[in-house]
């Protein structure tokens, strides 16, 4: 009987298992990204050097995406939403944690401009390689640097 209930559980909940496990890694390679950034803003500056917009915007991204984990694994175990049992506040977290993120990417470039600039270093034209249009900037200490 035991392994019957089991079954009937797995089977009821193993899309959302599988989310919560695909979200769980998603917020720790966020969290990990964002943290090795700010980690970075100690090392001594280059002469080229490349910022983006969602450099420190992945930590709150990360926590939000760890908030969708605990949502998923409250309701694989207990197959009854969040919600219902708590109350919303910490679902609409994630709206409070989605304005925290969208600040901090505005915010990023005005911290790297200002200590690159300070260093001596000069902003390059055009958008670095790999990166979106006017989500990056691209420094380099001479501008014959900046097409490396």
């Amino acid at each position: 009987m035991n392994t019957y209930f089991l079954l009937n559980k797995f089977k009821r909940v193993y899309k959302i298992a599988v989310y919560t496990a695909v979200m769980a890694a998603l917020s720790f390679s966020s969290l990990y990204l964002g943290l090795q950034k700010v980690m970075a803003l100690g090392n001594p500056i280059r002469e080229i050097e490349t910022y983006s917009r969602f450099d420190f915007a992945a930590i709150p991204m990360g926590i939000g995406l760890f908030i969708v984990v605990i949502l998923g694994i409250f309701y694989v175990i207990t197959e009854e939403k969040w919600e219902d049992r708590y109350g919303a506040v910490l679902p609409l977290s994630l709206v409070g944690l989605l304005i925290v993120t969208v600040l901090v990417a505005v915010i990023t470039p005005s911290v790297y401009e200002k200590r690159y600039e300070k260093a001596g270093l000069q902003p390059c034209k055009g958008v670095p390689t790999g990166y979106l249009p006017l989500f990056a900037k691209k420094f380099a200490t001479d501008p014959s640097l900046c097409n490396e």
